[in-house]
């Protein structure tokens, strides 16, 4: 009995965590939308488009380091660190490449991806400069998802639940003042709702950066252990 309530204790801990940040993460874009939505509505079809294509993404990545994820955690439980970081490096190197080409796809020819989704003028001009803007997030999650992946095939959940509270509470504040123009700053609209995330983004990656690499955590190591490919 002792063990089987260890292991549930185990399984809430890591569990629970994982939860709470899912839905917090799900959140995000739905709190920009409704501040969006006060502008008008092509406004909001605008983000809603760009949320869109940015969620084709996010599904492939997700999708690829799920996978990657089993093959962590079984050498994480067999504690061949080695290994582990070998299979992180994989799925970075992967969500780095397809990172790249959705990056230069928003930036380069954001009116074709655009017209993928619909074919009303005024959505497309609103929308181009919005995707250029923002394509520099595929870059940042192409870094992000993948280290979100290895701290989960960690088991170390509250990080990534104390980073996702600390993005969540920003992106939402800085949306606020730079959409609405609040305490002193220009409104800028829909482009405030893209300064407000690509802020909290970047601080998102520097985070996850500074806490596995800055602060040596158990799954850091030298770059090459992570691309040591055979």
């Amino acid at each position: 009995m002792n063990k089987e309530r260890q292991f549930y204790r185990k399984v809430v801990t890591v569990a629970l965590p994982l939860m709470a940040q899912n839905l917090i993460s799900a959140s995000l874009n739905i709190i920009d939308s409704v501040m969006v939505a006060r502008l008008g509505e092509i406004e909001l079809a605008t983000i809603g488009l760009a949320t869109l294509f940015h969620f084709v993404f996010w599904m492939i990545v997700f999708g690829f380091t799920s996978g990657a994820i089993t093959y962590m955690a079984q050498f994480w439980g067999s504690k061949d660190l080695a290994s582990f970081r070998k299979v992180g490096g994989i799925a970075f190197a992967v969500c780095f490449c397809l990172g790249l080409i959705f990056f230069s796809a928003t930036l380069f020819i954001p009116r074709s991806v655009l017209l993928i989704f619909t074919n009303i003028p005024e959505v497309i001009r609103t929308g181009i400069p919005f995707l250029k803007v923002t394509s520099m997030i595929f870059i940042i999650w192409s870094v992000t998802i993948p280290l979100q992946a290895m701290l989960k095939a960690s088991q170390q959940t509250r990080i990534l639940l104390i980073i996702s509270g600390i993005v969540f509470s920003l992106n939402t504040f800085l949306g606020f003042v730079f959409i609405f123009g609040k305490f002193g700053m220009p409104r800028l609209g829909l482009m405030g709702a893209v300064t407000g995330v690509l802020i909290s983004r970047v601080i998102e990656v520097s985070l996850y950066l500074i806490i596995i690499f800055g602060r040596k955590n158990v799954i850091a190591g030298p770059l090459r252990g992570f691309f040591a490919w055979n």
